[in-house]
């Protein structure tokens, strides 16, 4: 399911069929400029359907391609609410280690590729 708000967007995955408790998987990302968006959460909500299953490695290509822009991260620190976890950190390095996602030092940035 993709769910526009503003200027976020959410993309929610289930199981199928879905759990019968209702969770869910969760990206939501916040249009940045015409090019890029960016992460803004990212939850498994440690629910064991969701956790280690590689969803977000299958996930952000799709939502890059279905929003026609590419994706990066949050910067460590940022204005206001705006970090990334030291998970997410974990996650990108996955990526980048697999060709997925390249890593600017300078603004500590991890875009997809």
């Amino acid at each position: 399911m993709v769910a526009p708000n503003g200027d976020k967007v959410t993309f929610i995955v289930t199981n199928i069929p879905p759990l019968p408790t209702g969770d869910f998987f969760q990206l939501t990302v916040e249009h940045i400029n015409a090019v890029h968006v960016r992460i803004v959460m990212l939850n498994h909500y440690f629910v064991p359907a969701y956790v280690s299953k590689g969803i977000p490695d299958a996930l952000l290509p799709i939502a890059s391609q279905v929003l026609g822009k590419t994706v990066q991260s949050s910067p460590t620190s940022g204005a206001g609410a705006v970090y990334r976890t030291p998970a997410a950190t974990k996650m990108w390095k996955r990526l980048e280690a697999k060709g997925m996602a390249t890593y600017d030092p300078q603004t500590d940035i991890y875009t997809l590729i």
